[in-house]
C-alpha cells in the first residue's frame, strides 16, 4: 500500500500493517519515519533488531520471525540498506516474506529502508514491497527550500521559540533545503532561547557564520549566467562583461577574501557542468529532484554542446584553480581568464564570438588579462 509521506506522519499512529518500506533521497525523512515508529506507544516494550542489507543473514531473519517472544511483546526488525541486499539473499527473503505474510504476523514489525534514490519495480523484492497489501510503501522526495522553510517555522512554534523573519532569511539561504542544519540550529537555539523563548540573531551567529544573504543572491546570479552561457544564449562580450561586474558585486558583499570568493563562484561553474554531462549522458542524478528547473535548462543545453565542449569547461575551471592555488595569477585575474576563455568557447560555438573564429586563441581580451596577470 503506497502512502504519501505527509499522510504517513499524520496516519502514523493508526498504521497497524506488519512491514514498512522506505526509500527515496531524503535521509533525514527516513530516520524520523523509523524514530516515529519506535516511539509509538502501541510498540512500547518491543525488542529491537537491527539487521544490515549487504551482508544479511536470511537465516537469522527467519528465525527472528518464526520465534516465540518471551521476554517481550514483540519484535521490530530493522534492515538498513535494504536495496543493498544481494541477489541470492533476495530471493530466499522474498520466499520467508510471503510463506510469513500468510500466517500469523502479530507482534512482528519489519522496517525496510532503502538508501537508493530510486525504486527499481523490476526488482523482485521491492516490487513485492511496493505491492503487498500488507506492507506500507512510502517515498521521501527531497524537498523544495519553502517546504522545509515551512516545516522550520512549525517546528519553531511547536517548541515555543519566537524567531525573527531575519533569522529565517538567513537560514534559508545558508541551510536551503538542508534538513540536517536546520534541526541542528533548532535544537541550539532551543537551549539557548530566553524566558519567553524569543532567540536573537546573535544566538543563531554559531550556525550562520559569515553568511551574507546578498552574497547568495549574488551566487545565484553567477548559476544564472552559467546556464546562460551553456546554452549558447549570449554573445561573448555580454557574457564576459555580466560575468565581470557579477563578480565585483560578490567581492563587494563577501567579508571573505578574494580568493575565497573566486573559488566559490568557479564552484558554481564546476556543479553545473558537471551536471551538464550527467543530463547528456542520460544517468539519473537526484539534482533533478532538488533544482528541477536547472535541471531542464541542463536538458536543453546538453544537445548543443560536444563532450570536447565540457571537457574544455572542465579544463579552464581547473587551470583558474591552479592559477589562484600556486599563486601564478591572482584570484580577479584568473577569474577573468576563465571567464575569457569559457565566453569566447560559448559564443564561438554559436556563431556569435566577436573577433576572431573559433580556435584563434583568447583574443585581445584574454591576452592583456593573462599578462596584467603577471605583473
Amino acid at each position: 500500500m503506497k502512502l504519501a509521506f505527509k499522510e504517513f506522519f499524520v496516519k502514523i499512529n493508526e498504521l497497524n500493517l506488519p512491514i514498512f518500506f522506505f526509500t527515496g533521497p531524503e535521509a533525514y525523512l527516513k530516520l524520523r519515519a523509523k524514530e516515529r515508529i519506535l516511539a509509538r506507544s502501541d510498540l512500547a516494550g518491543y525488542s529491537k533488531t537491527h539487521l544490515d542489507g549487504p551482508g544479511l543473514d536470511v537465516g537469522l531473519l527467519w528465525d527472528a520471525l518464526s520465534s516465540p517472544q518471551l521476554f517481550t511483546r514483540g519484535e521490530i526488525i530493522i534492515i538498513e540498506r535494504a536495496d543493498r541486499i544481494g541477489a541470492p539473499a533476495k530471493r530466499s527473503l522474498l520466499e520467508i516474506l510471503e510463506n510469513w505474510q500468510e500466517g500469523n504476523t502479530a507482534s512482528k514489525v519489519i522496517i525496510f529502508i532503502s538508501q537508493d534514490d530510486r525504486i527499481d519495480a523490476a526488482d523482485p523484492l521491492e516490487g513485492h514491497l511496493m505491492t503487498s497489501p500488507k506492507a506500507y510503501h512510502v517515498f521521501f522526495p527531497v524537498l523544495t527550500e519553502n517546504e522545509v522553510v515551512s516545516w522550520a517555522k512549525g517546528e519553531f512554534k511547536r517548541r515555543g521559540l519566537a524567531v525573527s523573519s531575519e533569522i529565517m532569511e538567513r537560514a534559508a539561504g545558508a541551510f536551503s533545503n538542508d534538513i540536517y542544519n536546520w534541526i541542528n540550529m533548532i535544537r541550539a537555539l532551543e537551549l539557548c532561547a530566553g524566558p519567553a523563548g524569543e532567540v536573537k540573531l546573535e544566538d543563531a551567529r554559531e550556525f550562520l557564520g559569515s553568511f551574507s544573504f546578498q552574497e547568495e543572491r549574488i551566487l545565484g546570479d553567477f548559476q544564472r549566467l552559467a546556464l546562460e552561457a551553456l546554452a549558447l544564449k549570449k554573445t561573448e562580450e555580454e557574457l564576459f562583461g555580466r560575468m565581470t561586474a557579477a563578480m565585483e558585486r560578490l567581492l563587494g558583499a563577501s567579508p571573505e577574501s578574494d580568493q575565497t570568493c573566486v573559488l566559490r563562484a568557479l564552484r558554481v561553474f564546476a556543479d553545473l557542468v558537471y551536471e551538464l554531462g550527467v543530463a547528456k549522458s542520460g544517468v539519473y542524478s537526484s539534482f533533478r529532484k532538488r533544482f528541477p528547473e536547472v535541471y531542464y535548462q541542463l536538458q536543453k543545453a546538453a544537445p548543443l554542446l560536444s563532450w570536447p565542449d565540457i571537457k574544455g569547461f572542465y579544463a579552464a575551471l581547473i587551470e583558474a584553480e591552479r592559477n589562484i592555488k600556486t599563486g601564478r595569477l591572482e584570484a580577479r585575474s584568473a577569474f577573468q581568464e576563465f571567464t575569457a576563455v569559457s565566453a569566447r568557447q560559448m559564443a564561438g560555438r554559436s556563431g556569435r564570438n566577436l573577433g576572431g573564429g573559433p580556435g584563434t586563441g583568447l583574443g585581445s581580451r584574454a591576452s592583456a588579462v593573462g599578462h596584467a596577470g603577471q605583473v
